[in-house]
């Protein structure tokens, strides 16, 4: 790191190159009894000494690290949630089971009842059926355009249009 750059933002390292960063991201030694590599903790169930102190967590169980149950998060996939948004460079990362688990929590997020979403024509089938089933069912509107549109999809934009959704390559026709 040169004089003139900013110091790393917090919880992140100073410059290093890609190769070296990639060797230490997601891994806490000091955290982990000095093992180098996070242990994989595989549970689904986890204990607490009290009916108040599983209260207490249930409260914060969104709260980053924090071990409710299994399916929520572990030591395992918050290593792995850190590793990558430090590769990425974000602020967070959040792991989920599947492509379509990250779509449908994208468009989840960003839309609400009475907003419309564009979304290639040639877009995964499931996630077609996620717009055409849950969303509409939510009262978000879908509209599907030819993933060839170009410039031509400022034209398609409403003023509800709140996600303009783009799979490419398409997922089963590579267009």
């Amino acid at each position: 790191m040169n004089k003139s750059s900013p110091p790393p933002a917090p919880g992140r390292r100073a410059a290093l190159r890609p190769e070296t960063r990639l060797m230490h991201i997601g891994r806490d030694p000091a955290q982990q009894h000095g093992a180098v590599n996070p242990p994989v903790y595989r549970t689904s169930t986890v204990l607490f000494e009290s009916v108040a102190k599983l209260r207490d967590a249930a409260a914060g169980r969104l709260e980053k690290g924090r071990v409710y149950y299994g399916r929520l998060g572990t030591p395992t996939t918050f290593s792995l949630e850190d590793a990558v948004a430090e590769l990425e460079q974000g602020y967070a990362g959040i792991a989920v089971p599947s492509g379509l688990a990250a779509i449908a929590g994208a468009l989840v997020a960003f839309t609400a009842a009475g907003d419309h979403i564009l979304v290639s024509d040639a877009v995964y089938g499931p996630v077609r059926r996620l717009c055409d089933g849950l969303l509409a069912r939510f009262g978000v509107a879908t509209s599907y355009y030819d993933p060839h549109v170009g410039a031509a999809i400022a034209d398609l934009i409403r003023p509800q249009t709140r996600v303009v959704f783009v799979e490419a390559p398409g997922s089963l026709t590579f267009e």
